[in-house]
């Protein structure tokens, strides 16, 4: 998606801490391929200061990484497939950050943080069962409490979920550790109504099933893969669930700011300058979908539910007078 000047962005050579405190304007830019020491201090500072909580500062810095100039036009095939769940056009075009673009970057710098904690003294075969122990402990302890819809970083911070809200902040935290992670839907055969969520991970060639909520972690196996035998055996306290695995729906969780051009240059550029440390956020979902290794029966969807959700919320209709 690189514009006609090769990358999605340029980047100023100037110190951008300096032109945040002096008013400086910089006069050169140049491509992300040759980021200097200044403009990685530069996006340092915006992360420390989105940290402490300072959104307010760390607007103003992000927008002065990152200006109109540097972000491309939105693809005409995003605002088609996205116009059935209600995002609108302005939202998807917008050249500038905003305080809700701020949410989607600090839940993914909250989960990469979580992720690098959770991953420091673990090896690569044990961590996504570490991770599922970890959401297991974090969300189950008050499962009986009343479920409201929530994304990944709330259901964390308030400790219980449903079982799809408990398999997304899975999939989000395996995500942010590297994986690539999707949703599945078990759904009755005859109704087509999904009865129970659970994820599947995928992490450096192994596959892992997981259902957080009811507790089972299937390692080297993908969902797909399972017999009738194994379904059975696996979920025996769940008979319900026995004959819906045959018409399940595999879903890649994609928040709606990942469609957005401004905030896949945002993840561009911190991958050019963090490179392995970098909170993995709008990455284009047409890639996200062709990474999926699937199988013939598999049918394979983006997940509605996170774009249905954020057009609900109250920022979100603030923002566009709904």
């Amino acid at each position: 998606m690189g514009s006609k000047r090769g990358p999605f962005f340029v980047m100023k050579t100037l110190f951008f801490t300096f032109v945040l405190f002096l008013g400086l304007s910089c006069d050169k830019a140049k491509p992300v391929s040759e980021v200097t020491i200044e403009e990685k201090y530069a996006l340092e500072y915006f992360f420390s200061k989105l940290r402490k909580g300072d959104d307010t500062h760390a607007l103003e810095i992000l927008n002065q990484i990152l200006t109109k100039e540097d972000i491309p036009a939105l693809n005409k095939s995003t605002l088609s497939q996205l116009k059935p769940w209600g995002i609108n056009k302005e939202f998807l075009e917008r050249k500038h950050y905003t305080k809700s673009d701020l949410f989607s970057i600090k839940q993914s710098l909250f989960f990469n943080d979580l992720a690098y904690q959770f991953s420091r003294n673990q090896s690569s075969d044990g961590l996504v069962n570490y991770l599922y122990r970890e959401v297991r402990e974090r969300l189950s302890k008050r499962s009986g409490q009343k479920d409201q819809s929530a994304f990944p970083i709330q259901i964390w911070r308030r400790g219980f979920g449903l079982c799809d809200r408990q398999s997304w902040v899975m999939c989000e935290l395996a995500y942010q550790a590297g994986a690539e992670a999707y949703i599945i839907y078990f759904r009755d055969p005859e109704t087509l109504v999904s009865h129970h969520t659970i994820c599947e991970v995928n992490y450096k060639g192994k596959s892992y099933v997981i259902d957080p909520l009811y507790g089972k972690f299937i390692e080297g196996r993908k969902f797909s893969d399972l017999k009738d035998k194994e379904i059975e055996s696996i979920w025996k306290e769940y008979p319900r669930l026995h004959n819906d695995h045959h018409k399940a729906v595999t879903f890649i969780p994609i928040m709606a700011h990942d469609f957005t051009p401004r905030v896949q240059a945002f993840g561009e550029l911190c991958l050019q300058v963090l490179k392995q440390k970098a909170p993995r956020i709008g990455e284009a979902p047409e890639q996200r979908l062709i990474q999926r290794e699937m199988d013939k029966q598999e049918d394979l969807r983006i997940w509605d539910y996170p774009l249905r959700l954020w057009v609900s919320t109250s920022a979100y209709k603030e923002e566009f007078n709904k």
